[in-house]
C-alpha cells in the first residue's frame, strides 16, 4: 500500500491501512480455502499410483511456498501501515515534523515489499501457467506447435509484469501484464480445451458414451478454471489505476495458486481421465488421433 510522508495529516495512512486491512483479511480468507485444497492435493497425490505424480507434487509444494511467501509480506506491510498511522497520529497530536525521518524509511520498506509482492506474483503465475503448458504439450501427443503460442504469450506477461513492477512506464502500459495474462489464458484453453473436444469425438465412436462424459467433464473443468482466470485478469487490466485494484491483486495472488491445486485434486480423485504426464485422460493413450 502507498501512503503519503510529507502530509501533516494522517487520512492517507488511515486509508492506506484501511485498504492494507481489508487486503489482509481477503488473503487470510483465501489462503484458509488454499490450505485446505493444498492439504488434500498432497493427500490424493501421494496415494495416486500412476504417472506424473512427482512433477504435480514439485508443482504443488511450489505453489504453496509462494502462496505462503506473499501472505506474509501482506501481514509486514499491514503492519507497517499500522506503525505509519501511529506515527502520523502522534505527529498531529505534537504538532512537529520530527517523524518525517521515520515516516520516510517506513515508505522505502513498504515500496520495497510492494515490489517484491509483485515479483513474486510474476513467478508465482508463470509457474502455474507452465503447468498449463506443460499439459498442453502432453496432450497433443509431446508436440512442440501447439504450444508455441502460449509459451510466447507466457513470456510476454513474465517480461511485461517485471518491466512494469521495476521500470517507470508510461500509464498506458500498466494494463499490458494483465493483457497478455488474459491472452495466454484463452491461448491455453483453446488448445487443451479443443484438443480434448478432438480426442472426444473419437472417444464417443470406440469407447461410449461413458468415457465421453467424462471427457465432457475435464472440458467443462477447463473452461471453469479458464474463466475464472480470464475474469480476474481483465478486471486487474480495467482496475489498474483504482483502490480496488489492491483487493482485487489480494485475490488474484491465491486464484492463481487455487485454480490448479483444484484441478490437481480432482486428478488426484480420478475425477478427469488422466495421462501418463498430468494430462487429463489416460484414454489419450488409446484414443490419441493426429491432428
Amino acid at each position: 500500500m502507498n501512503y503519503t510522508v510529507n502530509s501533516s495529516s494522517f487520512d492517507s495512512g488511515w486509508s492506506a491501512l484501511s485498504t492494507s486491512v481489508i487486503d489482509v483479511c481477503v488473503q487470510l480468507v483465501l489462503y484458509g480455502i488454499y490450505l485446505v485444497l493444498f492439504i488434500l492435493a498432497i493427500h490424493t497425490l501421494t496415494r495416486r499410483k500412476s504417472g506424473g505424480k512427482k512433477l504435480l507434487l514439485g508443482y504443488t509444494w511450489t505453489m504453496i511456498v509462494f502462496g505462503t511467501v506473499q501472505l506474509v509480506v501482506c501481514l509486514v506491510q499491514a503492519a507497517i501501515n499500522v506503525r505509519c498511522v501511529e506515527v502520523l497520529v502522534k505527529q498531529d497530536v505534537a504538532g512537529n515534523l520530527t517523524s518525517q525521518p521515520e515516516l520516510a524509511r517506513l515508505a522505502r520498506l513498504d515500496k520495497s515489499l510492494t515490489i517484491a509482492q509483485f515479483m513474486i506474483f510474476a513467478v508465482n503465475n508463470l509457474t502455474t501457467d507452465s503447468l498449463l503448458l506443460y499439459r498442453c504439450f502432453v496432450i497433443w501427443g509431446s508436440d512442440w506447435r501447439p504450444v508455441v503460442l502460449p509459451g510466447v504469450l507466457m513470456a510476454c506477461t513474465f517480461v511485461a509484469g517485471c518491466v512494469d513492477n521495476l521500470v517507470a512506464v508510461p500509464a498506458a502500459l500498466f494494463r499490458l501484464p494483465y493483457i497478455f495474462a488474459a491472452l495466454t489464458n484463452l491461448a491455453l484453453v483453446g488448445f487443451i480445451g479443443g484438443r480434448i473436444w478432438y480426442i472426444r469425438q473419437d472417444a464417443r465412436v470406440v469407447a461410449g458414451d461413458r468415457l465421453r462424459k467424462r471427457y465432457d467433464m475435464v472440458i467443462a473443468m477447463i473452461l471453469e478454471s479458464g474463466a475464472v482466470y480470464f475474469v480476474v485478469s481483465l478486471l486487474l487490466a480495467v482496475l489498474q489505476s483504482r483502490m480496488a485494484f489492491y483487493t482485487l491483486q489480494a485475490i488474484a495472488i491465491h486464484t492463481v495458486n487455487i485454480v490448479p491445486t483444484l484441478i490437481v485434486v480432482r486428478v488426484g480423485l480420478g475425477h478427469t481421465i488422466g495421462t501418463d504426464e498430468t494430462g487429463p485422460a489416460s484414454g489419450a493413450s488409446n484414443i490419441n488421433p493426429q491432428p
